[in-house]
């Protein structure tokens, strides 16, 4: 009957969720499924989807189709075909969008620009991307290129003959290619912190239309000849009007900025996945380096740490509840199949239950200042410092509300790591702008919740 009991209201749960809404927090489905022991399929693909990018080439498409039809509309008709037009949008739609998938692409699959959610990648990841985006255009690029020649009757070798002479002279699209891509990795890696967030896909927009505007100057006035190029094409089929350059400008523009609009806000969205997976993605990652670093430490100090961690954190709302037990669980058992500690899963739950009861009888300034303490053993260990903060980010929004004595918990945690607080907070994109308790204001009355009555 309790079984019963308890599954009927599981499934309320779940409908209020789905349906209602109740719960705002990301991942809410997600944990309501999870409760019932469904395994959910973790979407951690942090680059741009075949759909997407296929919805991407789209839209660059049409922008540069729509830009065309409005001149020609304009000036009456200047006898260019319709295929030529159809052809040139496909060319530099699938040019943008691969340019555009290279700008997420390599952050989870090369280590210099591999990055967490507080950590911008190098500008060499920026050029790499930019890099990765040329040499995928001019396959991209080439392909089609190729395709047309043949479909046009022409045998393997005239086609590939026309292709290098094509090639020869158009090879400035390149760098818009290598603009798209640089600038869509450096976007999605930049929050405007100083913007409200509703604004943050304009200022998306407004970056990437910027470097279109700039990458498409430079691309039509290598091959025109606009100062200070001399041109490769011919003198015959060059276009130095300033229709033209307006033209290509507005069309590159136009398609970079949705781009701007669309991709950097879906990337991020994405990166800043329900905390308890990138506390697990953030083993996966630096496993090694966890081991070195923990194989340093006094037998069951990192047991000691970790489970104080857990407790302060879950402590400052006043309640541990089954989410945010679960979530050292689960970091536990990802730990465990890396062989990272030195004692038992369930020894670790134990210890955290022991940790909460003191929270429960003991004065919580001493165990703060206690915790914070021992945690200074760790501010020459990067990676098991960053797991600390993981853990604290983790169980704090395992409600799906990150609360203000959570925060603060947070706030003090990084401070005995040597850590910024501030960058670890925003890095969290759930309680941005969020520095601490305004001066004046002690730490038992930032340790409150929101009615006012103490966590403890």
């Amino acid at each position: 009957m309790s079984d019963g009991r308890d599954l009927f209201m599981r499934l309320c749960r779940l409908l209020a969720h789905a349906v209602l809404d109740i719960e705002i927090g990301p991942g809410a489905r997600r944990r309501a499924l999870e409760t019932f022991g469904f395994e959910v399929p973790d979407d951690d693909s942090e680059s741009l989807g075949m759909a997407k990018l296929l919805q991407v080439v789209a839209i660059a498409m049409a922008a540069f189709m729509a830009v065309s039809f409005i001149r020609y509309t304009i000036e009456g008709g200047n006898g260019v075909p319709f295929g030529t037009v159809v052809f040139f949008a496909l060319l530099m739609g699938a040019n943008f969008g691969v340019s555009a998938h290279a700008g997420t692409f390599p952050k989870s699959r090369w280590r210099f620009a591999d990055i967490e959610a507080n950590r911008s990648r190098p500008w060499g990841g920026y050029v790499f991307s930019g890099v990765l985006a040329v040499a995928a255009s001019l396959v991209v690029i080439s392909a089609l290129r190729f395709t047309r020649y043949v479909f046009d009757g022409k045998s393997y070798q005239a086609g590939f003959d026309q292709l290098i002479v094509d090639l020869s002279w158009s090879f400035p699209y390149l760098f818009l290619s290598f603009a798209i891509g640089f600038g869509v990795a450096w976007v999605c890696d930049t929050e405007w912190r100083r913007g409200p967030a509703r604004y943050r896909r304009w200022f998306d927009a407004l970056a990437l239309g910027v470097i279109g505007v700039v990458g498409a100057y430079i691309c039509y006035s290598a091959m025109h000849g606009f100062p200070p190029f001399e041109g490769t094409k011919a003198p015959e089929f060059r276009d130095a009007s300033l229709a033209g350059v307006v033209q290509f400008i507005v069309q590159s523009t136009v398609a970079a900025a949705l781009i701007g609009a669309l991709v950097p806000g879906g990337y991020r969205q994405n990166r800043y996945r329900s905390p308890v997976q990138r506390v697990c993605r953030y083993i996966d990652r630096n496993s090694h380096d966890l081991r070195i670093e923990a194989g340093k430490l006094a037998p069951f100090t990192l047991k000691s740490l970790m489970t104080r961690v857990a407790a302060a954190s879950s402590m400052a709302d006043g309640l541990l509840d089954d989410t945010e037990r679960n979530v050292l669980r689960d970091t536990l058992n990802k730990m465990a199949e890396h062989n990272l500690l030195d004692f038992t899963v369930e020894a670790g739950m134990e210890e955290l239950m022991q940790q909460v009861e003191r929270w429960r009888e003991e004065d919580a300034e001493a165990l703060r200042s206690e915790i914070l303490e021992a945690l200074q053993t760790l501010r020459r260990s990067e990676y098991l410092a960053g797991l600390m903060v993981q853990i604290s980010v983790a169980i704090g929004y395992a409600d799906g509300v990150f609360q203000v004595p959570e925060q603060y918990i947070l706030e003090c945690i990084a401070r005995a790591l040597n850590l910024d607080p501030e960058s670890e907070l925003a890095a969290c994109s759930l309680c941005r702008g969020w520095v601490g308790p305004e001066p004046g204001v002690s730490g038992q009355a930032a340790n409150r919740t929101d009615n006012g009555s103490p966590m403890v």
